[in-house]
């Protein structure tokens, strides 16, 4: 999805959340990212993994790996990989009002998409 950092700009990134830790380990073989150990919000539920992918290089990697077993978020990942190749095309060097309009009008979508989905 597309996350605000702490400057306030969009950074497309992956979550895969699991109580199974050898399966966040599998996934992290192929989609990279770090691994968290969630907090329990009770004594009785099991220690929840999370892995994060947020580099712009892993994240779009990643993203045109598990795209092809989408259903329902297949747009939403549409729209953060749309987003990234952008990032990786400017470098964030310097941008033109027509580049900038093009990251608005996708981090328009994503929040409509949020909302609707």
């Amino acid at each position: 999805g597309l996350h605000r950092n702490g400057e306030g700009r969009h950074v497309p990134s992956l979550s895969f959340v699991n109580t199974d830790y050898d399966l966040i380990k599998l996934f992290q073989k192929y989609l990279k990212g770090h691994i968290y150990i969630k907090p329990r919000p009770n004594p009785n539920h099991a220690v929840t993994y999370e892995i994060i992918v947020r580099q712009n290089t892993d994240f779009l990697e990643s993203a045109k790996l598990i795209a092809p077993y989408l259903r329902i978020k297949k747009i939403k990942l549409k729209c953060a990989i749309d987003y990234a190749e952008l990032i990786k095309a400017q470098k964030n060097c310097n941008l033109s009002e027509e580049d900038r309009q093009k990251r608005l009008i996708i981090a328009q979508k994503w929040k409509t998409l949020k909302n609707g989905m």
